[in-house]
């Protein structure tokens, strides 16, 4: 059974707060919606930006405005992400942040978005 931290039992408090059916399992996955299976590693989470890192990276899919998940899936994940990430995006913001961030594709290039204070402009000058 995986041993969550104060920090990563605050953050799963935070989730259930915006969606009640949110659990963690025994592999230390935090499960955000299961009939989509939308989900993400608690580790290595120990930090804000961390969380940060996992919403940019997992929830951006979901988000998309054509993706195939389900429009409550959609929702739970769009407010788990805009919890954590303060910035609005358009639905084209979102489309480019997963195909250039999401399932960690580029960790030095999320780390540079997150450093800008999420600039959209910092993922379209790396598309160059």
């Amino acid at each position: 059974m995986y041993q969550l931290t104060d920090f990563q039992n605050g953050i799963l408090g935070q989730i259930v707060g915006i969606n009640q059916g949110t659990f963690v399992n025994a592999l230390g996955e935090i499960i955000i919606e299961r009939k989509d299976n939308v989900w993400f590693r608690l580790t290595p989470c120990n930090t804000y930006r961390d969380i940060q890192k996992k919403c940019l990276h997992f929830l951006s899919k979901p988000m998309m405005q054509y993706s195939q998940y389900r429009p409550r899936t959609k929702t739970i994940c769009s407010n788990v992400f805009y919890h954590f990430v303060p910035i609005k995006f358009t639905n084209a913001e979102i489309e480019l942040i997963y195909s250039r961030l999401g399932n960690c594709c580029n960790e030095e290039l999320t780390e540079k978005f997150i450093d800008s204070g999420f600039d959209i402009k910092i993922l379209n000058k790396e598309e160059k």
